[in-house]
C-alpha cells in the first residue's frame, strides 16, 4: 500500500511528522490513495 514516490527513509520519516502532529495512520493512508 505504499506509493512508490516515497522510500522506505520518507515513509518512516513522514510518519514521525505525522505521530508528532497527533494524525493517524488512516489519514496517510487517505492521503496516499
Amino acid at each position: 500500500m505504499t506509493d512508490p514516490s516515497f522510500s522506505s527513509d520518507q515513509l518512516v520519516a513522514w510518519r514521525g511528522a505525522t505521530t508528532a502532529t497527533e494524525n493517524t495512520p488512516s489519514a496517510i493512508h487517505q492521503a496516499v490513495s
